[in-house]
């Protein structure tokens, strides 16, 4: 397959052929596999317990993980984001797992960061996001733009089903005919909508990337999330998504998109990961395998609880991924640093300097010191002091008269019966 860009480089499976013996034997089971008797799981004591408790199931895993690097991961997926961002999940080719990514990167969301976290299906056809978790309400995305009534969040809620995780998921119409109408100014006024209520926006694209609904999404989201399967097919639509791209001016989406090699239909994948792995490597942000679960294989309902340690671990990753594409970027506290004094320059002593005395009467006429001369002021009145340090006129203190009777006033009465005025 050629490339729009000729730096780009090239698939590896053109010059290694046939890669279906190539393959990492870590994900080759040494003996075929058995279903294993069902046993108690151990109790969960201390920050693993807490962890799987405030995860709603997503995290749990086992004794080899550290409580560093799981409280690590947690906090890159609960750290503060500089915006709302709108996530959409992509492939050119069917059956690759995407709708599985979509409901899998949700839950981690919803879970561990406590925000309203929707996933829309944007399927023009036979959207099947809404099978993944448990109905609620059979209204779609066109039963949402056709609802007049929409202010508040509890309007929307009318129209979405919750996942135990609380992911909410908009349906998509289950009919291809009518479905079909889903255009591009109708998915960007549910997203408007949706915008209101829900900081993090998921999109379950369909398979095209001309359709009309597929213009509206990749001019609103954020991010890309490319889903693949560990085969040379669908390999090369990861590449022909990523060459498209480029070629239509949005070279820079395509370099800041995270590849998801989902292997949910087979435990042996045919192709080496590895080798896909660091291909992708060199031309997106990010690359996150997703190990075969048969929990997911099933095409069901997803239960958290239900997948193993090595899966809710991969889209634990998956989730710190995208959210560090929005994250604030913490700078460290500078505390103020102590300036370097500047010597003063020092001045060059008078050639004949004046004789230093303490007392003034020794002191020459030629080297006495100036007096201040205080300006003359006029007394303000009489018996008015005039001192050089007064600089407003202080009024003398008069004496009050004394009069026969204590507290006697001159205005009050002489005594019981008698008329006022001075006795």
């Amino acid at each position: 397959m050629s490339s729009f860009n000729d730096r780009t480089p090239s698939p590896p499976w053109h010059a290694a052929g046939d890669q279906s013996s190539a393959h990492s034997s870590a994900l080759r089971p040494a003996t075929p596999y058995q279903p294993a008797a069902p046993t108690i799981p151990p109790r969960v004591r201390g920050w693993r317990r807490a962890l799987r408790s405030a995860s709603g199931g997503l995290i749990t895993f086992g004794g080899n993980t550290s409580a560093e690097a799981v409280r690590e991961l947690v906090n890159r997926v609960r750290q503060p984001v500089r915006e709302d961002f709108r996530v959409a999940v992509l492939s050119l080719k069917g059956g690759v797992g995407k709708t599985t990514v979509t409901i899998g990167l949700g839950s981690a969301l919803a879970s561990l960061r406590q925000d309203r976290v929707i996933a829309v299906d944007a399927n023009p056809d036979l959207g099947t996001l809404a099978r993944r978790v448990p109905s609620q309400t059979t209204s779609t995305v066109r039963t949402l733009l056709q609802d007049e009534n929409v202010n508040w969040y509890t309007d929307i809620r009318r129209h979405t089903s919750q996942a135990l995780s609380g992911l909410e998921v908009l349906a998509s119409e289950s009919d291809p005919a009518i479905s079909e109408a889903f255009n591009e100014d109708e998915y960007l006024q549910v997203v408007e909508t949706l915008g209101s209520h829900y900081p993090l926006i998921l999109t379950d694209c369909g398979t095209g990337l001309v359709h009309s609904a597929m213009t509206g999404v990749l001019k609103s989201v954020s991010n890309l999330v490319l889903v693949t399967s560990p085969a040379i097919d669908g390999a090369q639509s990861a590449v022909a998504t990523l060459d498209w791209l480029q070629a239509h001016g949005m070279g820079k989406l395509a370099a800041d998109s995270i590849v998801v090699i989902a292997s949910t239909k087979t435990k042996n994948p045919p192709v080496d990961v590895a080798m896909l792995t660091n291909y992708f490597q060199s031309r997106v942000r990010a690359v996150q395998v997703i190990p075969y679960d048969e929990h997911l294989a099933v095409g069901g309902l997803i239960d958290l609880d239900q997948l193993n340690r090595k899966t809710r671990s991969a889209f634990l990753e998956l989730a710190a991924a995208v959210v560090d594409r929005f994250a604030v970027p913490t700078q460290p506290m500078a505390w103020p640093q102590p300036q370097p004094q500047q010597a003063q320059p020092q001045q060059a002593p008078a050639p004949n300097p004046p004789p230093q005395h303490s007392d003034p009467q020794h002191v020459g006429p030629q080297h006495a010191q100036p007096q201040p001369q205080w300006p003359a002021q006029q007394p303000a009145y009489p018996g008015h002091l005039q001192t050089p340090y007064e600089r407003w006129p202080i009024p003398p203190v008069q004496s009050e008269p004394t009069y026969p009777h204590t507290g006697m006033h001159p205005d009050s009465p002489m005594g019981p019966g008698l008329p006022y005025g001075p006795r």
